[in-house]
């Protein structure tokens, strides 16, 4: 559920540019009840687009894409599907958002930068999670983990190798057979 709102960021105070655009248009109109040439109204309604338009430069409107939802679910990769449909069919007013390298979800729209959810307050992260410079801007979410992908999952190397002397590599791996790294 979305709602489209105006949103104004005026340069000056609303009230100078109110006081402004009454002004310039009565100097508009009288300036051409003046002038003895064909068109009047016309030229009159010319000058008012005009001033209509610099009072829209002045107030800067913009449209916003207001989500009214009770809460955001995000997908990431490695996300169970079984674990959203269970959010899906217990909350029907969950707004699901999927990042990029996610599988597809239905009902879920894409996702192509975090900045769009600073608005929103995500409720469930599924999957991988998110990235650490997003984590510090989003929280009080609930984290529900994904499925691990086969092979290595962590990998810890010595910062420097040499030559002839014996270094050691450290590391997690998830495999359904006994595995050593």
């Amino acid at each position: 559920m979305s709602e489209i709102v105006i949103i104004f960021q005026p340069l000056l105070s609303p009230w100078i540019i109110g006081i402004g655009f009454l002004i310039s248009l009565l100097f508009v109109c009288w300036k051409e009840w003046q002038r003895k040439i064909k068109f009047l109204w016309w030229r009159i309604l010319a000058g008012m687009l005009m001033l209509i338009s610099i009072v829209g430069l002045l107030l800067q409107p913009s449209l916003e894409n207001e989500i009214k939802s009770k809460g955001v679910v995000l997908l990431t990769p490695n996300y169970k599907k079984a674990m959203a449909d269970s959010l899906r069919k217990a909350n029907d007013n969950l707004t699901f958002f999927q990042v990029q390298g996610s599988v597809y979800y239905p009902q879920a729209e894409k996702l192509y930068s975090f900045d769009k959810l600073n608005q929103l307050t995500i409720q469930f992260v599924l999957g991988d999670g998110l990235p650490t410079y997003v984590i510090e801007k989003f929280k009080g979410y609930h984290y529900l983990k994904g499925e691990q992908p086969i092979g290595i999952t962590q990998l810890t190397m010595p910062s420097i190798f040499k030559i002839n002397q014996r270094s050691e590599i450290e590391g997690e791996i998830n495999s359904e057979n006994s595995l050593k790294l």
